[in-house]
Order: structure tokens, then sequence, then C-alpha cells
């Protein structure tokens, strides 16, 4: 008699330390990334094939945002984190690397690549380098550790209803770099049928620029397939906006 009263005492400890648990479990917060200080960020655009869509971000504290778009089992919004040991590694890395000597844009000879944008969040200063073939090794190392980051496991699916990030899509919308000595209302003309316009120039050596299309009589991806096929540009991807 005692020793059931013993089991079931010990049951009761174990149901309740259980339900404590998962109590603790759905009050845990969400990861809020637009509080985050990103740290290195890659995006991978389509191609003609089944090339992998998806953004990716490492954060200063070792955590890490996917947003897949397409051609990847990752569809959505997912998240995981580091070990202190691999952030440490990829930060001296990126230091080493003195991606600052490096041209913001490289000419692609092959169009049926993806165009492979990587952002470098210095602590004094902030590159982009866009790209496909004919990028420098140093560069192409930091995408393949990135990669091997985004194709490891450890993810974990944020439901749309608990994230909070700080940009979404706009797929009217097309952020732009021509290859030097392109002159963009001469450009431009080729575009009439999607009714392309400029919306800004965004830096001063007017190499990049912010367009918009009607998207109602066209497909987004199709146009932004199209233009990244184009053999004057050197990268295009969709414009990204606060929430």
């Amino acid at each position: 008699m005692k020793t059931l009263k013993r089991l079931a005492f010990y049951g009761f400890i174990f149901c309740l330390l259980s339900a404590c648990q998962t109590l603790s479990f759905l009050k845990k917060k969400p990861i809020d990334f637009s509080k985050l200080d990103k740290l290195v960020e890659i995006s991978k655009s389509a191609c003609f094939g089944r090339c992998p869509v998806y953004t990716m971000v490492v954060y200063s504290n070792g955590t890490i945002s996917y947003d897949g778009k397409d051609n990847t089992e990752k569809r959505g919004l997912y998240s995981k984190q580091i070990s202190d040991n691999q952030l440490k590694e990829l930060k001296k890395f990126l230091e080493t690397a003195k991606l600052e000597q490096f041209q913001d844009g490289y000419k692609s000879l092959v169009p049926d690549l993806p165009t492979v944008t990587i952002t470098y969040y210095g602590g004094e200063y902030e590159k982009r380098i866009v790209g496909k073939d004919g990028r420098p090794e140093i560069v192409i190392e930091l995408e393949e550790r990135l990669d091997a980051i985004a194709n490891a496991g450890g993810w974990t699916a944020v439901p749309k209803e608990k994230a909070n990030t700080s940009s979404y899509i706009v797929e009217n919308q097309i952020r732009l770099q021509l290859q030097p000595n392109v002159d963009i209302n001469a450009w431009i003309q080729k575009y009439q049928r999607q009714q392309m316009r400029v919306i800004q120039n965004i830096n001063a050596n007017n190499s990049y620029w912010l367009l918009e299309f009607n998207a109602e009589r066209n497909n987004p991806r199709e146009v932004l397939g199209l233009i990244q096929a184009d053999s004057q540009v050197v990268s295009a991807e969709f414009n990204r906006t606060a929430q």
C-alpha cells in the first residue's frame, strides 16, 4: 500500500513538473529580429533552373533567420542559433576578409546563374557585394561558409503570427544595378510593356536604381527573371521595406 502511495506521489510530482515546462514553453516570447544587430546577410535570386531562393541573416549574437522563398525545403521563416565557437570563427573570417576592398558588383558572363548578394554589417561600414561568377575567391569562400550554415540542421519554423521582422518584399519594386556607362533612360525603354519606371537613384554614382512596374498585368517573378537575364544588368532583386 505504501509503495502505491509513493508511486502516486512521484507521478503527481512528475506531472506537475511537466506542466510547468509546458507553460514555460508557451510563455516563451518569439524572437524579435528587428531588434537584433545584423552581422552578415546572404540573398540568392532565382535562375533558369531550380536554384534555391532565400535570404539568410546571421546576427551578432549568433541567432540566424532564414526566409525561404522557392526551391528550398525550408519555405517561409526559420531560425536557429549557432554555437559561440562558430560565431567567433565567422566573425574572425569577416574581419580578415577585408571585404571593403572589393567592388560592389561583378559582371557575369553566364546569365543563367543566380544573383548572390552578400552584405557585411561591419562596425564602421556596411559593404554589399553583388554578382554571379567572376567574384573574388574570398567572397566565394564566404558564400560557401554561409551555405554550409544554411544547409546544416537545427532549424525551427517560425509561425507567421509570431514572426517579427524588420522588412518585407515589395514585389512590384526592383532594386537594380546596371553595368557602367549604361544609360537608365535608354535601358528602361526595353521594358515599356511592363510599364517600368524609375522611382529613385539609390546612390550617387548612378549605378543603383529603384524601379517600379505594373504587377497587376505582369508576374513579378517573371519580370525579375527577365531583368536578371539582361546582359546590361549586374544585379536585380525585389525591394524590401519596413513593416
